[in-house]
């Protein structure tokens, strides 16, 4: 618990993304300082990687705009380049589609319902380079439905898992099938579901973009802790 820090934030998108960007500043920037000695070790193409992500960006922001609107105010907080938050949001699924045939899978989601209790259980398998710098937000959106997610920043915001005041809860699972580059951005996905009041608005919302790069999300709900329904997708 040391090692995570805790965060209130209200707001619209824009306050959001400034309030994650201020926190996340000294973090994210000494980040964007060390990725290309990082990429170069692992012998990488940082330059090429970067322009990749890039094709990415337009199909993000036609299907969910304020989000994209929520890590330009990041970025601006945080004094980094849109192009290195940019970066942040999709390097996981850029490296992916190089090596998912490689990995057997990190992080993992588990689905536990019984007569009494639904439970959505995460297992955040992240880099020891990103030690220390995880933090618990707490967000009350000013006009959407008030949230709590887990955040670092391989993937900014790297909300890999939440639960929203609806009673919808969210998380990632690193199963690696091979990811299709037309699709819609993990850590968007993630972000833009966190809105969600239903599964059935859920599914509606992973239908504006294909399926998440090389990732599946499962999605629970659970209104009092007697129900619930369990989705993956």
């Amino acid at each position: 618990h040391s090692m995570v820090t805790f965060q209130t934030i209200t707001g619209d998108h824009r306050a959001i993304g400034s309030a994650t960007g201020r926190f996340m500043g000294p973090w994210l920037r000494g980040l964007a300082t060390r990725y290309p000695s990082y990429y170069k070790k692992h012998k990488l193409d940082y330059r090429a990687l970067r322009l990749r992500g890039l094709d990415l960006l337009a199909p993000a922001r036609a299907a969910f705009p304020q989000i994209i609107k929520e890590y330009e105010a990041t970025a601006r907080a945080a004094k980094i380049s849109f192009p290195d938050a940019w970066f942040m949001v999709v390097e996981e699924d850029l490296l992916d589609e190089i090596e998912w045939k490689k990995k057997s899978g990190h992080c993992t989601s588990v689905g536990i319902a019984t007569r009494r209790e639904l439970a959505l259980l995460h297992n955040e398998d992240f880099e020891g380079r990103y030690r220390g710098m995880a933090a618990v937000q707490s967000v009350r959106p000013r006009d959407g439905v008030p949230f709590v997610r887990f955040v670092y920043p391989l993937g900014l915001p790297g909300s890999t898992a939440w639960a929203n005041a609806a009673g919808i809860a969210c998380a990632e699972d690193s199963l690696f099938y091979q990811p299709d580059m037309r699709g819609g951005t993990k850590n968007v996905m993630l972000r833009a579901l966190a809105g969600a009041r239903s599964l059935v608005e859920v599914k509606a919302l992973m239908r504006r973009v294909r399926p998440s790069l090389g990732f599946a999300l499962s999605s629970s709900h659970g209104p009092s802790p007697l129900g619930g329904k369990l989705t993956s997708g």
